[in-house]
């Protein structure tokens, strides 16, 4: 209501106070402002996006795609921010930010190759909507099946997805831990 100022201004105070509820560490101070830097960026983005100079490209699915790699984008950017709060220090924060860039492999998989063996199924049916929707000529074909059997498609998706990633034989600790 007061412009954009104060949005951006309230937006990073609602962070670092969020972030001293969580704990007084300068790594969850770190977390509240790097959110805070992030929410603002979005929302200026945002912003331009929907009233500056910028247009979407014409066709179907360009705004969709640009949408979905935004979200993508945004999505990461938020999970690399965890980092900062599940970390004891710094150091901890560009180990695990090494980890993760040089040796990612989830849980006890031997290779990539085992994993993406795993994860097949799951790929399979994706394919297979993805073949519905090809033939019909609508992305949306989907929502014209049935709400049960929608359900039971999303739910083995699901399933097998999570069947096929979970293979630690090691619980994970919580995060507050």
């Amino acid at each position: 209501r007061n412009g954009r100022a104060a949005t951006y201004r309230n937006l990073v105070a609602t962070m670092l106070v969020a972030a001293l509820w969580h704990g007084a560490s300068w790594l969850f101070v770190l977390w509240g402002a790097y959110h805070a830097a992030i929410l603002v960026l979005y929302r200026a983005a945002r912003r331009t996006r929907q009233f500056g100079e910028y247009s979407p490209p014409e066709g179907y699915f360009a705004p969709r795609i640009a949408k979905l790699l935004g979200t993508a984008c945004f999505f990461h950017l938020v999970v690399f921010g965890w980092l900062l709060f599940r970390a004891d220090s710094l150091h901890q924060v560009t180990s695990l930010l090494a980890a993760v860039f040089t040796h990612f492999l989830p849980g006890d998989y031997a290779t990539i190759g085992e994993l993406l063996l795993r994860m097949i199924p799951c790929l399979a049916m994706l394919f297979v909507i993805e073949g519905f929707q090809c033939r019909k000529n609508n992305v949306l074909v989907i929502m014209s099946w049935p709400t049960p059997i929608r359900l039971f498609v999303y739910t083995l998706i699901t399933v097998g997805l999570l069947v096929s990633l979970a293979n630690s034989r090691v619980p994970s600790p919580f995060i507050y831990q």
